[in-house]
């Protein structure tokens, strides 16, 4: 199968030429198997930057990128900032992914649009702009879709292909000042077997929500290496 998933959530990002966050982060992710590669594993924003990220940078007192986020009256950012603290009850800005108009931000705004109508309109629920509004429907909506590969090709071409376009991929000559190029998924594939043999890092704090959370419930803490 490939499995393909759409999430709409929350209103801090603002739309193209838009003083206000109407839409959420809207992530949309694809999966597709191969048959000797790395699985092809996409997921990523509609917006500039991930809003846990913003919440990173917060924690460890770094600065945003330009045209990650815009002022309190929706004004592009496009200089190096510390996360800045708005009003009382003004969410923070995020921009679509672009930043700019020029930059094609209208393109990060349809494809969130695009996550917003599956999740939320196709389900017979109201978007969350509108749901902020009247208190009606939930804040967070998701479309899952499974695609049954030989209901259009076969399996084994489709792995035997998705294999050869990645290989092709990966033994492409990097650019200057590059060691290698990458696919969605390879990464994380490599960093997973790390993993799996040498444990898991977690930041302090989020090693201490588990330690509340697991004497909360009585179970056994985790294992820190």
């Amino acid at each position: 199968m490939v499995g393909l998933v759409t999430t709409a959530a929350g209103k801090q990002v603002v739309p193209t030429f838009a003083s206000v966050g109407l839409l959420g982060t809207n992530p949309i992710a694809l999966a597709a198997p191969t048959r000797n590669e790395a699985p092809f594993l996409f997921d990523a924003a509609t917006c500039s930057v991930a809003g846990n990220k913003i919440e990173l940078a917060r924690r460890i007192g770094s600065k945003l990128e330009p045209g990650w986020i815009a002022n309190s009256e929706g004004v592009p950012i496009m200089e190096p900032v510390y996360v800045p603290e708005y009003p009382d009850g003004v969410p923070l800005h995020i921009l679509p992914l672009g930043g700019t108009r020029e930059q094609g931000s209208h393109k990060g705004y349809g494809l969130a649009m695009v996550t917003e109508i599956l999740s939320s309109i196709l389900a017979g629920s109201i978007p969350s702009m509108l749901a902020s509004q009247s208190g009606e429907g939930a804040m967070h909506k998701h479309h899952f879709i499974a695609y049954n590969i030989e209901a259009f090709t076969s399996l084994d071409l489709f792995k035997d292909n998705m294999d050869r376009m990645l290989k092709m991929i990966i033994e492409t000559k990097p650019a200057p000042g590059h060691e290698r190029v990458i696919y969605p998924g390879l990464i994380e594939d490599e960093e997973e077997k790390i993993r799996r043999e040498n444990g898991i890092p977690l930041h302090k704090e989020v090693i201490e929500w588990f330690g509340k959370m697991t004497n909360e419930e009585q179970i056994p803490n985790l294992e820190i290496l």
